[in-house]
């Protein structure tokens, strides 16, 4: 997706010491953190080693909510762009700029239980590689989502499979 091999959290960071630094994105952070303001919550920012333009390659954020998108059936309302993919409640790219996915995962925090989790992974335009797709995004998301559910505990409900194909039709 980012054309190089070589990636790290922080743009001013190499690979190898961004494991130290106490605001890294963790899967066991990003659960304690689920239903945080968004100023607190843990969002995981990958940027490729080799560019020094201090932009993202892409954004991962998590968070709970009680309520998640339904998608209208009528493809005429829909977006050309737009891609949908089966697995969670509703999953969708926009190109290669943006995915969002919504899983299922009663989760407890801030005095409230809500029913779902929210992911969502924003790409930069100029940092991916003209060969990305929005699969690549899915890709992506789809499988940080499925550890995040295992993390919490909420795998078997989450319906977040390993393979992950493209959709006729949105679900939801």
């Amino acid at each position: 997706m980012g054309a190089t091999k070589k990636f790290g959290e922080n743009y001013r960071d190499s690979t190898e010491n961004y494991k130290d630094n106490p605001e890294s994105f963790t899967l066991a952070r990003t659960a304690q953190m689920l239903h945080a303001d968004i100023t607190q919550r843990n969002s995981c920012y990958v940027y490729k080693a080799d560019t020094g333009t201090g932009y993202p390659l892409i954004h991962v954020d998590f968070f709970a909510t009680d309520r998640y998108t339904k998608p209208d059936p009528s493809p005429k309302k829909r977006d050309p762009g737009d891609k949908f993919y089966s697995l969670g409640l509703y999953a969708k790219t926009q190109g290669t700029e943006g995915a969002a996915l919504y899983f299922k995962c009663s989760t407890r925090g801030g005095g409230k239980e809500t029913p779902y989790v929210k992911a969502t992974l924003y790409s930069t335009p100029g940092e991916t590689s003209p060969k990305a797709t929005g699969q690549d995004l899915m890709t992506i998301l789809g499988t940080m989502s499925r550890a995040l559910a295992g993390q919490l505990g909420c795998a078997a409900e989450a319906a977040l499979p390993a393979q992950i194909t493209e959709a006729d039709q949105p679900s939801g």
